[in-house]
């Protein structure tokens, strides 16, 4: 919630926005695997929004970032929602267009991006290379009910230096949308086939990791 990142969205936007969701840590494990397709917000789930922009989305790295940065398709926020409202950029009509003009964001440790949410992006893929960043997400408060989209936690120790601004901005005493144990990505353990993929997953790393022994311990005897 840096007031300077507050007013240049609500600057863009042209109203008041809160922090829809708080901020995720992601890390991107460079599997060489296109495992998120690139995307955009269309929108759908905000109530009566009548005119774009509506939200922006921010990015921090927390590294040095090249390959397997983040990718923005330049332009593509202006494209018409009433004639085609998909939202994964491989099902677009106009894809050829949009993997033309798709640019990767390179960027140092402390670089923050902040795009349209409304225009296809995505981190690069596939590629070897693991990916940290800091991910969060701004929307208008008239477009969801004044309220965050859900819930998320704070340390409330931490609210003490903040202005009304950022209160304000990360929807304190607002209430949500969606509850916090109702957000997609809490709830993906429930699903009947989180264990298979777990030990897959598991698995998978587990090998990575005993090749690269193997290939350590080869070196060390040639050596």
């Amino acid at each position: 919630v840096n007031e300077k990142i507050i007013n240049l969205i609500e600057t863009y936007t042209g109203d008041k926005i809160l922090l829809t969701g708080g901020a995720t840590l992601k890390h991107d494990m460079g599997a060489n695997e296109t495992y998120f397709p690139y995307h955009r917000h269309t929108g759908v789930d905000l109530t009566n929004r009548k005119n774009r922009p509506y939200g922006c989305g921010v990015l921090f790295y927390l590294h040095d970032t090249e390959k397997g940065a983040f990718c923005y398709s330049l332009g593509s926020h202006k494209l018409s929602l009433e004639e085609n409202d998909e939202a994964l950029m491989d099902k677009h009509p106009n894809l050829e267009e949009l993997k033309n003009n798709l640019k990767r964001i390179n960027g140092k440790a402390g670089d923050i991006i902040i795009f349209d949410e409304n225009g296809f992006h995505g981190p690069e893929q596939p590629t070897k290379t693991p990916r940290t960043v800091i991910l969060a997400n701004y929307q208008l408060a008239k477009y969801i009910n004044n309220k965050t989209r859900h819930a998320f936690p704070v340390v409330m120790s931490d609210l003490k230096n903040l202005t009304s601004t950022q209160l304000r901005c990360m929807g304190f005493g607002t209430g949500s949308n969606i509850g916090y144990e109702d957000l997609h990505f809490r709830k993906f353990d429930d699903s009947k086939n989180y264990k298979k993929i777990k030990k897959v997953i598991e698995n998978k790393m587990f090998l990575s990791l005993m090749g690269h022994k193997i290939k350590n311990k080869i070196k060390s005897i040639i050596k």
